[in-house]
């Protein structure tokens, strides 16, 4: 699990808009994460879109190394500290995982309902590619909405068209429906792919059948507005 530039542009606009909602946009924001995403952007893409941390100075992680093969992100020189770079966003984060990966984790099984001292506790959730490696992944869905405070909103990724990235590939309907028939507003819901040229966006719809390029990515948010029961989604076609 990792923020890459892709994700950061997407989280960024996500939390920017959910600090404008906050009562005093001044206080700490609470962010929770799942997992322990790696930050995988350099200082150059964090200072063009926060101009302030231009000059900031960063816990850098010292198993970068390790890292970025992890990612096969080889042209990177540093990874910087996860919680240092949300700190310096004016964040006070959790970061949830079944284990102890790069430290400091709330340890918890995504697979089986969360503790509901962590329910509507964050005002940005961010999912940067875990729903997917879930077994469980409707209570692992369901974990991750819970999470958001009313007025919260959900940053999430996951593979359209990914074969054993995960152990399983998301249509856009997943999204869509759950969302709608949960008391969330979708706020954004698009798809992206690389090819040689570059990243470019795949034309969706959230509900038609269509074929997706290899290698695509989902990109949700969504902002939850009132309590709900959380009930197992009805595909829209058979509404």
């Amino acid at each position: 699990m990792a923020i890459d530039d892709l994700y950061f542009g997407v989280m960024c606009s996500a939390m920017d808009t959910a600090r404008r909602t906050l009562p005093d946009p001044t206080a700490v924001m609470r962010v929770g994460c799942l997992s322990y995403p790696d930050v995988l952007v350099t200082r150059g893409q964090i200072s063009k879109h926060y101009p302030h941390l231009a000059t900031a100075s960063y816990r850098l992680r010292d198993d970068a190394e390790k890292i970025c093969k992890w990612h096969s992100m080889p042209h990177l020189t540093e990874i910087i500290e996860t919680s240092d770079l949300f700190d310096k966003l004016g964040c006070e984060t959790d970061f949830f995982d079944f284990a102890e990966v790069r430290g400091g984790e709330i340890i918890a099984d995504l697979n089986m309902p969360l503790c509901v001292n962590h329910h509507g506790k964050y005002d940005v959730v961010i999912d940067t590619g875990t729903l997917e490696h879930c077994f469980n992944v409707g209570t692992a869905f369901e974990n991750m909405c819970r999470m958001a405070r009313i007025g919260g909103y959900i940053v999430s990724a996951a593979p359209m068209s990914k074969v054993n990235h995960g152990f399983w590939n998301f249509s856009p309907c997943a999204y869509d429906n759950y969302f709608r028939q949960n008391r969330f507003d979708s706020i954004f819901l698009g798809a992206f792919y690389k090819d040689k040229v570059g990243l470019k966006q795949i034309e969706i719809s959230p509900n038609k059948r269509q074929l997706a390029p290899s290698e695509a990515v989902l990109m949700a948010i969504a902002r939850r507005t009132e309590h709900s029961t959380f009930n197992l989604p009805i595909q829209q076609k058979y509404l």
